[in-house]
């Protein structure tokens, strides 16, 4: 009988079959953690936002809301020696006939064209004479977008003939103007002297 050499001695016995490793999931955990938190940030934001909101839009339990300056009014002008006040009184959107009564030299107004009578009040405070039609220039910008300058048509009462006045004195008059039938649908009235770097505005009817 032929001799067999002995063989290797056996090995451990196989234990189970070893898997892959299992993934590590905390970045799952992080990641929701931070979308958590920024849904409540915006959350809490959000309502912060609200509450100042509702805040600023009541006073007293009853809602505020803008307003819009008033028609007519007065504005300050410096003048060469002192200050002047322009006011602008009830104006006349449709003085055609008012015009036309006022003196037979005056035109009638052109198709489309309507004539303006604005009452114009100035209580001058400074040194030496004020002069209203003459140190104030007052012009007419319509709701059509155009500036109007007064017009040369006499009329009861025309600013352009009235005095001088001196501190403390009050001038009154009327200006007119010829403007768009369109340009009477709102506007603004510009005041300025050769002080003034931009006009002041008092808002039209």
């Amino acid at each position: 009988m032929a001799y067999a050499p002995p063989g290797p001695p056996p090995g451990p016995p196989a234990g189970p079959p070893v898997g892959p490793a299992p993934k590590n999931r905390t970045w799952i955990w992080i990641v929701g953690g931070c979308c958590v938190l920024a849904l409540m940030l915006g959350i809490i934001g959000g309502v912060a936002g609200l509450v100042i909101y509702s805040g600023s839009r009541t006073s007293g339990g009853e809602a505020t809301t803008s307003q819009e300056p008033e028609p007519g009014g007065s504005v300050e002008v410096p003048t060469e020696n002192g200050t002047a006040t322009v006011t602008i009184g009830e104006i006349d959107w449709d003085a055609n006939e008012e015009v036309a009564a006022a003196s037979g030299a005056n035109d009638a107004p052109p198709e489309g064209h309507v004539y303006v009578i604005v009452p114009v009040t100035m209580t001058y405070a400074g040194s030496g004479e004020f002069t209203g039609w003459f140190d104030i220039t007052v012009t007419f910008v319509g709701a059509d977008g155009q500036e109007y300058s007064s017009d040369s048509a006499l009329v009861d009462d025309d600013l352009y003939l009235q005095p001088s006045i001196t501190d403390g004195g009050t001038t009154s008059g009327n200006l007119v103007f010829l403007v768009a039938v369109e340009a009477t649908e709102g506007g603004e009235f510009h005041v300025s002297t050769w002080e003034t770097d931009e006009p002041r505005s008092i808002p039209a009817a």
